[in-house]
């Protein structure tokens, strides 16, 4: 089976091999059924996910161009920061990197938030939003560090939240929901 993975506008699709062909041929003879059920199980957990990334692809071109642009600036602002406090920059940050990458992150992120909304019916609300602000603004190690990334983002409180905030939130929400989604963990959850 090999389905195809579209990387959005500008990008050739992906061919996706699935999970069962990708296990690894071993000389012993394969007795166990266990193992083939669960690779099994597995592969067609990881093509739900794949196939929903794709289809959230489609949400995510309808994304205004202005809006990826304005979050790739702000990322790119963010990882320059992150860049410069790192040890060793032996290759520049623009060989690190490029625009297209930044891009790609942006589009990563508004693909996960996409498949929350349209899986799980949840945007992230302006109050868990704000729960992650404090959160940040309290428990970081790095003040100095924290401090000079909303500089960067001119203390635009509402950037730093689209930016930093939000792609927080929305990952923590997807992988609590998809951890803990019976659709797709039902047989392991009987096995066990």
């Amino acid at each position: 089976m090999v389905s195809v993975w579209d990387a959005g506008p500008g990008h050739e699709p992906i061919p996706i091999k699935s999970i069962r062909r990708l296990t690894p041929a071993t000389d012993e003879p394969r007795n166990s059924q266990l193992s083939q059920d669960m690779a099994m199980r597995v592969g067609r957990a990881w093509s739900v996910v794949l196939t929903l990334g794709a289809f959230s692809s489609l949400i995510c071109r309808g994304a205004a161009s202005a809006d990826i642009e304005a979050l790739a600036t702000d990322r790119t602002a963010i990882e320059r920061i992150y860049y410069n406090h790192r040890l060793g920059n032996d290759p520049t940050f623009e060989q690190l990197l490029t625009r297209t990458a930044v891009e790609t992150l942006v589009r990563a992120d508004l693909k996960k938030e996409a498949i929350l909304k349209q899986v799980y019916g949840i945007e992230p609300t302006l109050e868990a939003i704000q729960v992650e602000l404090r959160r940040i603004d309290a428990e970081t190690c790095a003040p100095e560090m924290l401090a000079e990334i909303k500089r960067a983002l001119n203390k635009d409180s509402a950037r730093f939240a689209r930016s930093v905030a939000r792609p927080v939130v929305v990952e923590r929400e997807l992988r609590r929901r998809f951890e803990n989604d019976d659709r797709l963990h039902a047989a392991q959850h009987q096995q066990a």
